[in-house]
């Protein structure tokens, strides 16, 4: 399998998670979810609501304003038929892009320190007032100009905005700056993804 890039176009509208329909918690705390729907609909041509995914992942959900814990993910996933995906702590921006080669890859972010839109060549960050733990999808990468840039989705965007980027392209500097920056924050100790493993 090649990287996931040209699905971009085709995967389409992205998932957003502010304001999302039946979203707990006007969808703040869904950023997980949509990138479960993302994969789902991309593994299995199945297209789901942030909701469902949330609902098959955390059944009864008694913590609606917090983010899917890894085992929930890869529970959710497993409900709606998407197979071969595991967690893996310690990862970096490499191995995040490698992953990109066996299918989309969700990767924890600190997302005070993920790229704004003057830093990324297409898209990037438009909420500057969350500096937390986030989840993205990374899609592939390519070399443009010498420089590896890689191409992200990224939830955090308001449900139906058209202005909002269908997909962010940045120098891998920017990605590994977020990666990296995540330990410490909202208790996460290490970096993490979740992958189909090589």
């Amino acid at each position: 399998m090649s990287d996931q890039i040209a699905f971009l176009p085709i995967l389409h509208p992205p998932f957003r998670q502010l304001g999302a329909p039946h979203s707990a918690c006007g969808g703040r705390s869904f950023c997980t979810d949509n990138c479960g729907a993302e994969i789902v609909r991309r593994d299995r041509g199945k297209t789901i609501t942030a909701a469902a995914f949330r609902a098959a992942a955390r059944p009864g959900d008694d913590t609606p304003c917090a983010g899917l814990t890894p085992s929930q993910f890869l529970r959710g996933l497993a409900v709606f038929g998407v197979k071969g995906y595991e967690y893996a702590a310690n990862v970096t921006v490499n191995d995040v892009l490698e992953a990109t080669d066996r299918g989309i890859v969700l990767v924890g972010v600190n997302y005070g320190a993920y790229p704004s839109r003057l830093e990324c060549e297409i898209g990037g960050k438009t909420d500057f007032g969350f500096t937390g733990a986030h989840a993205i999808t990374a899609w592939g990468r390519r070399k443009i100009e010498g420089r590896w840039n890689a191409w992200i989705r990224d939830p955090d965007h308001h449900y139906g905005d058209a202005d909002a980027p269908d997909w962010d392209r940045m120098d891998m500097r920017y990605l590994a700056r977020a990666i990296n920056a995540l330990p410490g924050t909202s208790g996460w100790k290490t970096t993490f993804a979740i992958w189909r493993p090589a």
